[in-house]
């Protein structure tokens, strides 16, 4: 009879609680929504005047779009919050085929940032998401008087945007500046050794950089034809200049050859393509010249780089280096690698992080380890 009365009482007890749980998940879908899903941030996407593009040659707008995460408490708040910018690329230097890239990575991050906010996993902070597609396909994030001054549409134009229009803190403790991949990355890195005092946190993600074989690092030169850009540039060679103007502009395609070029070898007072190209040996090589420099130098040259901003560099607070410890895209983490090297030799601190998350899943890598970097240094700065 006891044993009864003991196995009635624990059957019971287990009913009661499968009642209490059944009681908690139908009052959930009935309206008791988790924090996360009752204090959701909100998503702005504005096309904002881009004037560090005026002027340039291909046509590129001087408006472009740009995304802004602001979180839950900022509408009822007064207090400033810290930014972080994030300039995306695909990781295969095309567009995205549904929207704009900063729309599209946004669109990823906004919920995952509500989720951590609202567990006090980060801290609340403004997200920006840029991207840097132009007509040739990309941008590289770099100043160029045929594509546009991209470098300084992040650095200026953007940033004046957001602190202008934001209650956001307004000076290099309150920024931080994350990249990837590939041009992304570059292009963060890019701009840590080329500004001071706008960003005081950079975090580098897979970006694209030779070794000390420059360009002649082979995946990187697979990507990059001289043979193409030439037979470009003989396509206009017999028109005049604006014919080849009128012709070049009406056929304009993406392309990472000429983007390339472009970025980093123009030739504005030349005719279309607006590009210029080494020359040629008597055996019909490429030769190492001047030309030859500025293709290298592109996402090359670090360390002649890295003596001329080294004080830069040194002024952040914090820079890190992410590769892929397994990407397919080795010549990513034989740069990282090559590049902490030559960091280290010159006293320029930083960090360096290897990853098994791959370059093309940039969205995951900014949400499992750049918020949380950033959310540890810039929250609770004012």
């Amino acid at each position: 009879m006891k044993k009864i009365c003991i196995c009635t009482l624990i059957l019971a007890v287990l009913t009661g609680l499968i009642a209490v749980c059944a009681g908690c998940n139908s009052g959930r879908s009935n309206g008791t929504a988790s924090v996360a899903e009752r204090e959701k941030g909100t998503i702005e996407a504005v096309t904002i005047p881009a004037p560090s593009l005026s002027n340039n040659i291909i046509g590129e707008p001087d408006e472009q779009e740009i995304c802004i995460y602001l979180p839950y408490g900022y509408a009822s708040g007064k207090k400033d919050y810290p930014v972080i910018y994030i300039m995306l690329d695909t990781g295969n230097s095309q567009r995205p085929s549904s929207g704009n890239i900063a729309a599209v990575g946004m669109r990823e991050l906004a919920p995952f940032m509500n989720n951590k906010i609202a567990e006090k996993e980060i801290g609340e902070m403004i997200a920006v998401t840029i991207g840097g597609f132009n007509k040739l396909g990309c941008s590289f994030f770099a100043n160029s008087p045929v594509t546009g001054n991209w470098e300084d549409f992040v650095t200026k134009d953007v940033v004046e945007y957001v602190d202008s229009h934001y209650r956001t803190v307004k000076n290099s403790l309150g920024r931080g500046l994350a990249g990837g991949p590939l041009m992304g990355g570059f292009g963060a890195l890019n701009i840590a050794m080329n500004t001071k005092g706008i960003y005081g946190y950079v975090d580098v993600l897979f970006p694209a950089l030779y070794d000390d074989e420059g360009i002649l690092e082979p995946k990187l030169t697979n990507a990059i034809s001289l043979d193409f850009i030439e037979k470009e540039i003989a396509k206009y060679k017999d028109l005049s200049i604006e014919e080849a103007r009128e012709k070049y502009l009406a056929s304009i395609k993406s392309d990472y050859s000429l983007a390339y070029a472009s970025a980093f070898a123009p030739d504005p007072e030349g005719k279309a393509p607006y590009v210029k190209l080494p020359a040629k040996d008597a055996k019909g090589e490429f030769i190492k010249d001047e030309v030859w420099a500025l293709y290298d130098g592109g996402y090359g040259d670090m360390a002649n780089k890295l003596d001329k901003y080294k004080d830069n560099l040194n002024s952040l607070i914090g820079l890190r280096l992410t590769y892929g410890t397994t990407d397919h895209h080795t010549d990513i983490k034989r740069g990282c690698l090559y590049l902490s090297e030559e960091m280290r030799t010159r006293f320029i601190l930083h960090e360096i992080v290897g990853t098994t998350v791959e370059h093309a899943s940039i969205i995951n890598q900014i949400q499992r380890s750049s918020l949380g970097y950033f959310s540890d240094r810039l929250c609770g700065v004012k």
